[in-house]
């Protein structure tokens, strides 16, 4: 299990009748909590919950990720979903950021000796 919190504090100097984008969307706490098990053998699942607040129109979101994978020395074979439940939210530049995906896939390391 993983726990760690931001919190950011933050104060505007820019006159009020100019606009800024990231003034408006200035992230304020942020909490991500991860949670790793195996499930059996060598594959193991990994649970992740990130809350965002930000300053800009009082916006909160929670978003769950989940990831199963297996893994052997070099090679790693993944499938993982972001943003499980689908929620509406944004961030930076207040882009409306992707619903639900999946991706399947696999990585390899390479070790380069020198």
């Amino acid at each position: 299990f993983n726990l760690s919190y931001n919190f950011l504090s933050m104060t505007s100097t820019i006159e009020s009748s100019l606009e800024s984008a990231y003034q408006l969307n200035g992230l304020r706490h942020q909490l991500i909590a991860k949670l790793s098990h195996k499930i059996v053998g060598k594959v193991q699942h990994q649970l992740t919950w990130r809350f965002i607040d930000r300053i800009a129109f009082d916006r909160t979101h929670g978003v769950v990720d989940s990831r199963i994978f297996w893994e052997k020395k070099s090679w790693k074979i993944f499938a993982e979903a972001t943003n499980v439940f689908d929620t509406n939210y944004s961030e930076t530049g207040l882009v409306l950021m992707p619903g639900r995906w999946i991706r399947v896939g696999a990585s390899l390391k390479i070790g380069l000796k020198k």
